[in-house]
């Protein structure tokens, strides 16, 4: 008897790991099905967002951040629609669901299941009794088919709306496969553009100094402008696509509006447009039919500038000055003096012209490029310039504006002022004694001092004043001092009827020496005898009396008129 109901208790578990299977083949295929739909969905969706958006816009979001954001939803979409339902066998649970199906069992299978392995002496029940609920387990369960459970004709829409979507998808794939290919590479990170009807296939960008082809599927590193001026921006299309007849550029520098500029089509030229007048750093992008570039930058040089500015004096030597240095660009010198001019430059140079008067000459620049030097002998007031500078990077040439001087002040020659003790031209006599007092000066240095004399008709004598007993000058100022007798300075006394006439001559270091000088105006003695000397004096004293005579009249005659203006005033 136990060996007839062996076989049938093999056969409920046998129904209910199949019931169980059937709802694991039904699960299978709705997640699946969902999660094909979802898939298809969000590669249209990917399509759409990255080839409208991304690709248009040519912003730098990676198509691998979709990747990721696909990997987590559809991670969601498999667990959600399809594993969390996979569950393990489990024969109460799926007897649970039979007698869901069959009301009639009234719990019979689901005993059935929890009972069936049980020791009746461990839960303490009758043999005789789990016996009878077995028996009837078996025969309500006989007739019935446990697959019933699952049904299968609820997926009907659902693989229905999934082979509709996987045609659809398909389809779509084969007539624009080249834009799925492009999407699939740019979502695993690589470079890939979708097709357009018209194709750029070339931008470049010239300075006027430099030009350069930029690189449309990676960065390009800022392309250099010079300050204020300008860049021509030429693009080339595929030929043997649409060519539109005209091309937007959007371009906007830093703190203004994006500016739009539309340039037309130039044959072999291709599409040519300039940008002017730039000093702040730029950005730009290309529109041509349905292409369009990413943002391309141009970077501003900036005109170098003199950020120290050193000028070192050499005098001459005669001066006795040390090296002096100044830090202006205007300043006077002594004539002679060497200049040599240091200049601090940023950003580097490599060329630097100075114009010095009708000349024009090369500066030195040292090898960094920080500094420039050139040097000039002042020999007279001259105006200088610096018609332009090249910046070292990118060889751009500005023009640096103003017009500098170097006033170069000459010797001037020693001043000779003769004070009140010297002797004045005149009358005298041969005891005559010669007096000289005289201040001299010079701009920078006084040098030797002679004493110029004639007698009559005989040969001019020119004597050191040292040889005199005067103190050699030195100095910028002095003071000559002499008194000595006329025959003692001729060796012999004058003779009435002689004319003695003398100057003094002083002169400066500036070499060669003695060439620098200037002569005071000269004084004339008309030599007497003592008779003639003392009529001329006596008649001379009588001229002096005769006009102090007439002037204390004229005073007189001054006070009179005074007072009487004084007394007509008193009446009125």
């Amino acid at each position: 008897m136990n060996q007839q109901n062996d076989v049938p208790e093999q056969g409920i578990e046998e129904k209910l790991f199949e019931a169980w299977r059937e709802e694991r083949k039904f699960y299978d295929f709705r997640g699946a099905a969902r999660f094909l739909i979802w898939l298809v969905a969000l590669l249209v969706v990917d399509l759409l967002i990255d080839w409208q958006i991304f690709f248009r816009e040519r912003w730098e979001t990676p198509g691998v951040l979709l990747l990721i954001l696909n990997v987590v939803i559809l991670a969601r979409v498999l667990w959600k629609e399809w594993l969390c339902h996979r569950k393990p066998f489990d024969p109460v649970r799926v007897a649970l669901e039979v007698e869901n199906k069959h009301p009639q069992l009234r719990s019979v299978l689901v005993s059935y299941s929890q009972f069936k392995d049980m020791d009746p002496e461990k839960i303490q029940a009758s043999p005789a009794l789990l016996k009878a609920m077995r028996d009837q387990a078996i025969s309500l369960t006989k007739p019935l088919d446990f697959k019933e459970v699952v049904d299968f004709k609820q997926l009907k829409n659902l693989g229905l709306v999934c082979l509709a979507t996987l045609l659809c998808f398909s389809f779509a794939g084969l007539q624009w496969k080249d834009h799925m290919r492009a999407l699939f590479m740019r979502l695993i990170g690589e470079n890939a553009d979708y097709p357009t009807n018209t194709t750029i296939l070339q931008v470049e960008v010239d300075s006027g100094k430099k030009s350069k082809v930029l690189n449309l599927s990676a960065e390009n590193k800022p392309f250099p402008v010079k300050a204020g001026g300008e860049v021509l921006i030429s693009a080339k299309v595929d030929m043997s696509k649409e060519q539109p007849p005209s091309a937007t550029l959007y371009w906007s520098s830093d703190g203004m509006e994006e500016q739009v500029e539309q340039f037309r089509f130039q044959d072999s030229k291709g599409y040519l447009c300039k940008i002017s007048d730039l000093t702040q750093s730029t950005r730009f992008r290309l529109v041509i039919g349905d292409d369009r570039t990413s943002e391309f930058a141009l970077s501003i040089t900036p005109p170098p500038n003199f950020t120290q500015t050193k000028a070192t004096l050499i005098f001459p030597e005669y001066l006795g000055k040390p090296e002096t240095t100044v830090g202006n660009l205007d300043f006077s010198v002594p004539v002679g003096t060497r200049v040599r001019w240091s200049l601090q430059c940023s950003p580097a140079i490599s060329d630097l012209n100075v114009t010095l008067g009708d000349l024009t000459i090369s500066a030195e620049v040292s090898e960094d490029g920080s500094t420039a030097t050139f040097e000039v002998n002042a020999t007279e007031t001259f105006r200088y310039s610096f018609p332009y500078v090249r910046e070292r990077e990118n060889g751009f040439e500005y023009p640096k504006e103003g017009e500098h001087e170097v006033e170069v002040v000459p010797d001037r020659v020693p001043e000779i002022v003769f004070q009140s003790g010297t002797t004045s031209s005149g009358y005298a006599t041969p005891k005559k004694t010669l007096e000289i007092d005289a201040l001299v000066s010079d701009d920078y240095g006084l040098g030797e001092a002679y004493l110029i004399y004639s007698l009559g008709s005989r040969e001019e004598k020119r004597v050191s004043l040292e040889k005199l007993d005067v103190a050699r000058i030195s100095g910028i100022q002095d003071r000559i001092r002499l008194r000595v007798p006329l025959a003692e300075l001729l060796g012999e006394a004058p003779e009435p009827g002689d004319d003695f006439v003398f100057q003094i001559e002083v002169s400066d270091e500036m070499p060669p020496l003695g060439t620098h000088r200037n002569l005071s105006s000269d004084r004339k003695l008309s030599i007497l005898s003592e008779e003639k000397y003392l009529e001329w004096f006596k008649s001379e004293l009588e001229l002096q009396l005769a006009l102090i005579a007439k002037a204390r009249d004229s005073e007189k005659r001054a006070r009179a008129e005074i007072e009487n203006l004084k007394v007509e005033e008193k009446k009125e």
